[in-house]
C-alpha cells in the first residue's frame, strides 16, 4: 500500500491538510489516525458536552505527567483527544492573530506576516454569522476582515448564554477591565464573547466534519482509523534521510504504507516527539539508551532550545467555584445532572437538529462557556511586583526568553486568561444534588516553566514521559496567586455577587498568599494547549523543524501541529493549526512548482543541446 502524502493524525492541521492535498485529484491522502470512536454521537455534536468526553478511554488519551516536584509529587491529568473530529471540536475559536505571529517574525521562524496570515484564516472559515442585534446584547461588533471569507469552517456566536453570562460581564467592566467587541482583530485583551466553531444548527463544527466529511468520497483520500503509528521508515542518512514511508499498527497487525513523496507528522504535541523518538530521530542520550539507532542526531526533539529539557509549555488553569442563591431558580447546567431535566434539554436540541426549519439548535446543549477575559500583567499586577519576579529570572539567553520577558512590559500580551463556567468545576469540594454553581478559571498564558517529552520504552503503545514541571519558579506561581485574587475578587463584585450565596472551592478557609499557593498546588491542571516539543527554531538552536516545517537532516519528512510552536501563545491555539495546514499546502504547492519549472527548463535544455549536437 502507497500513497503519495502519508499523514500521522487527523487532528485540525492533520486531517485539513489531507483534505486540501487531495484536492488534486492526482494527488493521493492517507491519514493513519489511532483514534475509532464514532464520527458522531451527542456527545460529540452538542457543544454542551464540551468536557463530557475527559478520560473516556474511546476518545482521551488520558496522559497523566510524572509526579511534579513543585506540586507535592502529585501527577497532573493531561487529557489529548484521541477522536478525530474530537481535537477540533472544543467549540472555542479565539482567534490570535497579531502578537503570536509577530514572535514567529522576530525568531525569524517563518517570514509570515500579519496580512500572509489574514489571507491563510480566510480560507479556513466560511465567514462568521450571527444576528447583530442579538450579538449587541453581549457586547459584540465583530470585523468580517478578520472572520473568513472562503473556507469550510463555520463559526457562530453561541445561540445560548447561561443567565450569568451579562451580570460577568458587567461586573468586570465595574472593575475597569475593558470590554473587546471582537478579539480577532490583533488586540485579543480585555473581557469578550468568545466566537464558536458551531454550525447554523448549533453542531459542533471540527477540521473532520468541515474538511473531511464533504470529501470522504474522493478516491484519492483515505482515512485508516484505529491505525497506531509506530515509526517512520527511512533511507539514506546525515543530512539526506528520506522518509520513505510509515509503520502502523492496526488491529494487532503491524502494516506498512509507503509514501513516494512525504510523511507528515500531525499526532500532537505529546505523540509527535514519541514517533520521532521510535524512528531514530532524537537526542542520542534518549534513543541508545533504549537500544535506538540513531537516524537523525537532533537533541532538540521533546528537547529545551538550551538546557536539555523539552520546551513543552502549555496553558494551565485554577478553578474557583460558587454556590448559586437557592431563591433565584438559576438555571445552570449543573441540572444536567438530573435525568428528567437532562432528557428534555436533550430532545430540545435534537428535535431543533431534525428540523427542516432554519431554527438553530436551542437549551443549555447548544452553549459553552463563552465569557473570557484576558489581561495583560499591567491590568492586574498594579504595584509591579509581578514584572520585577520575571526581570530577576535567571533563564537562557536564548530568543524566545528575550521575546518573552518584552512581553512583561508589553500593554497589548495578555498574561492571564479568566474564564466564567455555568456548572461545578472541580476542586477541593463535591456537587451537592440539586444545588446550581458557578465557576471562574483562571490560567497562566506565558508561564516560564520547562518541561519535557520523551519515551521510556520502545513500545508504541506505552505512553510517553512527560514532565511538564509546573511551578519550577517563582513568577508563575505569583502570578497564579493574582489570578486567584482577581477571580475571588470579581465573584465577590456586584452584580455578580447577587446570585452567589457561598464560596465552596476552596472556600473561606483559604485567604493568605501561602494558604492561597497550597490550594494552587492542589488543584492546578491543564488547559490542554502544550507545544514546542518539536520547535520551529535554527538547528542550533536546539530546533526540530525548518521554515518549511520540516525535520532538520531529512529531505520529505515534515510535522505540522502544535509541537513546532517554540513559545507559548496568547490565545488558544485552534485558529492558528488551521492557519498551519495552509501554510505547509502552500510550501508543498510552491516546491512542487520549482520542481516542475526545474524540470521544464531541463528538458527545454536537453532539446536545445540535442539541436545544436545535429547542427
Amino acid at each position: 500500500m502507497s500513497a503519495d502524502y502519508v499523514i500521522v493524525g487527523a487532528g485540525v492541521t492533520g486531517i485539513a491538510l489531507a483534505a486540501r492535498l487531495s484536492e488534486d485529484p492526482s494527488t493521493n491522502v492517507t491519514v493513519l489516525e489511532a483514534g475509532t470512536a464514532p464520527f458522531h454521537d451527542e456527545q460529540i455534536d452538542a457543544p454542551g458536552y464540551i468536557l463530557h468526553q475527559l478520560g473516556n478511554p474511546s476518545k482521551d488519551w488520558a496522559f497523566f505527567s510524572t509526579p511534579q516536584k513543585h506540586l507535592g509529587d502529585r501527577p497532573v491529568f493531561l487529557p489529548r483527544q484521541r477522536h478525530w473530529r474530537l481535537e477540533s471540536a472544543k467549540s472555542h475559536a479565539i482567534q490570535p492573530v497579531e502578537f503570536p505571529l509577530q514572535s514567529t517574525i522576530i525568531l525569524g521562524l517563518t517570514g509570515t506576516g500579519v496580512d500572509a496570515e489574514l489571507a491563510m484564516l480566510n480560507t479556513t472559515s466560511e465567514g462568521l454569522k450571527y444576528d447583530e442585534e442579538y450579538a449587541a446584547k453581549y457586547g459584540c461588533k465583530f470585523d468580517p476582515e478578520y472572520h473568513g471569507t472562503a473556507g469550510p469552517l463555520q463559526t457562530r456566536i453561541p445561540t445560548y448564554f447561561n443567565p450569568a453570562t451579562l451580570p460577568w460581564l458587567k461586573t468586570l467592566k465595574g472593575l475597569g477591565i475593558k470590554h473587546n467587541p471582537d478579539p480577532s482583530t490583533g488586540d485579543i485583551t480585555g473581557s469578550f464573547i468568545s466566537v464558536s466553531t458551531v454550525d447554523d444548527k448549533s453542531i459542533r463544527s471540527s477540521a473532520a466534519s468541515a474538511y473531511y466529511e464533504p470529501n470522504q468520497s474522493r478516491p484519492n483520500l483515505k482515512v485508516i482509523s484505529g491505525a497506531l503509528a509506530t515509526k517512520v521508515l527511512t533511507s539514506g542518512s546525515d543530512s539526506v534521510v528520506i522518509a520513505t514511508g510509515v509503520e502502523y499498527l492496526k488491529d494487532g497487525v503491524l502494516q506498512t504504507i509507503h509514501a513516494t513523496k512525504e510523511v507528515i507528522l500531525s499526532a500532537g504535541s505529546y505523540k509527535t516527539p514519541q514517533v520521532l523518538e521510535l524512528s531514530g530521530v532524537g537526542d542520542p542520550k534518549v534513543l541508545k539508551k533504549l537500544g535506538i539507532d540513531v537516524i537523525v542526531d537532533l537533541p532538540g526533539v521533546g528537547n529545551n532550545l538550551q538546557v536539555v529539557q523539552a520546551l513543552n509549555v502549555d496553558h494551565f488553569m485554577i478553578p474557583l467555584t460558587m454556590k448559586v442563591k437557592k431563591d433565584l431558580d438559576l438555571e445552570t447546567f449543573a441540572r444536567m445532572d438530573d435525568p428528567a431535566f437532562a432528557k428534555k434539554q436533550t430532545e430540545q436540541f435534537l428535535t431543533k437538529l431534525s428540523s427542516h426549519s432554519k431554527a438553530n439548535g436551542t437549551g443549555l446543549l447548544a452553549g459553552t462557556p463563552a465569557a473570557y477575559a484576558f489581561l495583560t500583567l499591567k491590568d492586574f499586577d498594579k504595584d509591579g511586583k509581578l514584572a520585577a519576579l520575571a526581570d530577576k529570572l535567571v533563564l537562557p539567553d536564548t530568543p524566545m526568553y528575550r521575546l518573552q520577558k518584552e512581553w512583561v512590559k508589553n500593554d497589548r500580551v495578555p498574561f492571564l486568561e479568566i474564564t466564567g463556567y455555568d456548572r461545578f468545576m472541580p476542586g477541593l469540594a463535591v456537587p451537592e444534588p440539586g444545588a446550581e454553581y458557578l465557576s471562574g478559571s483562571f490560567m497562566c498564558l506565558h508561564p516560564f516553566n520547562l518541561g519535557s517529552v520523551h519515551i521510556s520504552s520502545t513500545d508504541p503503545n506505552a505512553a510517553p514521559l512527560i514532565d511538564h514541571n509546573y511551578l519550577d519558579n517563582e513568577f508563575d506561581t505569583q502570578l497564579l496567586v493574582a489570578g486567584f485574587k482577581l477571580t475571588r475578587e470579581i465573584f465577590n463584585s456586584a452584580p455578580l455577587k447577587d446570585l452567589i450565596e457561598e464560596e465552596v472551592s476552596p472556600g473561606p478557609n483559604y485567604q493568605t498568599d501561602g494558604e492561597i499557593t497550597e490550594f494552587i498546588k492542589k488543584v492546578l491542571g491543564t488547559v490542554w494547549h502544550p507545544v514546542g516539543t518539536a520547535s520551529l527554531l535554527p538547528r542550533q538552536d536546539g530546533g526540530v523543524v525548518d521554515t518549511q516545517f520540516k525535520v532538520h537532516g531529512t529531505q520529505n519528512l515534515r510535522v505540522a501541529d502544535a509541537s513546532v510552536i517554540p513559545i507559548q501563545l496568547g490565545a488558544h491555539p485552534q485558529a492558528t493549526l488551521y492557519a498551519f495546514a495552509e501554510k505547509v499546502l502552500f510550501l508543498i504547492l510552491l516546491h512542487s512548482l520549482t520542481a516542475y519549472r526545474s524540470s521544464t527548463f531541463a528538458q527545454l535544455a536537453d532539446i536545445i543541446k540535442a539541436g545544436a549536437a545535429q547542427n
